[in-house]
């Protein structure tokens, strides 16, 4: 009985880590990805910041 307890316990190790490399797989084939999308996300940003700045001093000369 204890065997088959600790063969189970192997088996759901095995899973866990065969997920978590599939896991870091698809990050790894996702990053390119995600670093494009996280160089528009600062430019959007910039551009926001930029634009509430100009609108700020308008709003003074109102």
């Amino acid at each position: 009985m204890a065997l088959s307890t600790y063969l189970k316990e192997v088996d759901q190790v095995a899973k866990q880590n065969s997920m978590l490399l599939s896991r870091s797989q698809t990050s790894l084939a996702l990053a390119p990805r995600l670093e494009k999308l996280e160089s528009l996300y600062v430019a959007m940003t910039m551009l926001s910041s930029e634009a509430i700045y100009w609108l700020s001093l308008s709003c003074d000369y109102l």
